[in-house]
């Protein structure tokens, strides 16, 4: 019997494990009614849901995944993709797809987000889900549909999907009426209300590691200022880490440029201190993120400040580049496993005396 297709080939690279564990789920017509999808890149988590809620309403094939339906035609249409896999352009695709791409649909697509609020003649913006919001979500959903309707919560930390509002929308989550799954985002679990992840399966996404080379190729170039490049766009955030460049844990990187990229061998005093400047600057890290800054542009803040001081001199140099990658790769291992749970001061601790031991084997 041949397997359905749900998602393009480019979506299933960058989100292998994902993507394999929905597609499955479909096929095998055991997909959860609640999933919160934590971790990794925000417009992957919001295609996969698309995609589902398109794969399930695709006129063109006229797919019918209830049990009355499981034999017969349906098996022989499942080796036909839909439309949205099988025409590039959304033109051609057929009006149900075309809606939710546009997130249009009426009945088929819905979001949850902050939003304007109206109260009698006047009206103001929320940044958070109101209670009315989600009410409507749930009187929208207790209608009946031919559609099999998807909700997506694209910000589902409780600072902007608080307790009213998810208390608002449990019973429909637990029991939704016709056919209806919820898609909840956040990058990690521990900052999503307990109610709502005791509903929900959670999956993990990866972050696409493509991007952790932008600072490289940026510094290859000439450019200055890294900080303020890949920071511009978050204030808070670029304010909170511009003073951590005079922690004396760069000192290590600074020396590195006085000798054009060459490093020497550390001694067990130089070692130790290095440790012990690496928990500290940890320690700040932890502080900042508890002052409700996120952890992972705080995180990313500190690897610039290194690409920053290190610049070119040391991009040149085999080693020291080859340092650069193994350090940002680290840096995305450690945010995939914040983002499953993993106790956040330990694991920005741990990722610091990783640090000190990337920087030993150079200069070893």
């Amino acid at each position: 019997m041949a397997m359905a297709l749900v998602f393009e080939h480019s979506l299933k690279e960058r989100q292998t494990a994902a993507a394999s564990f929905f597609e499955a789920a479909v096929n095998e017509n055991r997909l959860h009614h609640a999933y919160l999808l934590v971790g990794g890149e925000a417009d992957d988590k919001l295609l996969v849901a698309r995609r589902i809620a398109q794969f399930f309403n695709c006129s063109s094939i006229a797919l019918d995944t209830t049990a009355a339906a499981a034999a017969g035609a349906r098996e022989s249409q499942k080796s036909l993709p839909p439309c949205y896999l099988r025409a590039s352009e959304p033109e051609s695709w057929c009006q149900n797809c075309r809606w939710i791409e546009e997130g249009k649909h009426p009945q088929a697509w819905f979001r949850l987000a902050p939003g304007e609020i109206s109260t009698g003649s006047a009206s103001s913006t929320s940044s958070v889900v109101s209670v009315e919001q989600a009410r409507q979500i749930s009187q929208e959903l207790a209608k009946t549909s031919s559609f099999k309707r998807v909700v997506v919560v694209e910000e589902s930390g409780q600072d902007v999907f608080h307790r009213p509002a998810a208390n608002a929308l449990l019973k429909t989550i637990e029991e939704p009426r016709d056919p209806a799954f919820f898609f909840f985002f956040a990058p990690s679990q521990d900052q999503v209300l307990a109610t709502i992840v005791s509903r929900c399966q959670v999956v993990p996404f990866q972050r696409d590691g493509r991007k952790t080379l932008g600072p490289l190729a940026y510094i290859n170039q000439g450019g200055k200022d890294v900080l303020e490049k890949m920071l511009g766009h978050d204030q808070p955030v670029l304010e909170a880490v511009k003073p951590l460049r005079s922690s004396p844990f760069f000192d290590w990187s600074r020396k590195l440029t006085q000798q054009k990229g060459h490093a020497h061998v550390m001694g067990e005093t130089e070692h130790a201190s290095s440790v012990s400047q690496a928990l500290q600057l940890a320690k700040t890290i932890n502080a900042l993120i508890d002052d409700d800054l996120a952890a992972e542009p705080i995180l990313d803040g500190t690897i610039l400040i290194e690409l920053e001081i290190i610049g070119s001199t040391a991009m040149s140099n085999p080693s020291f580049s080859q340092y650069s990658r193994q350090l940002l790769s680290r840096l995305e291992e450690t945010k995939d496993q914040l983002s499953h749970y993993v106790s956040r001061k330990a694991a920005v601790e741990a990722f610091m005396l990783e640090w000190v031991s990337l920087r030993n084997k150079v200069s070893g």
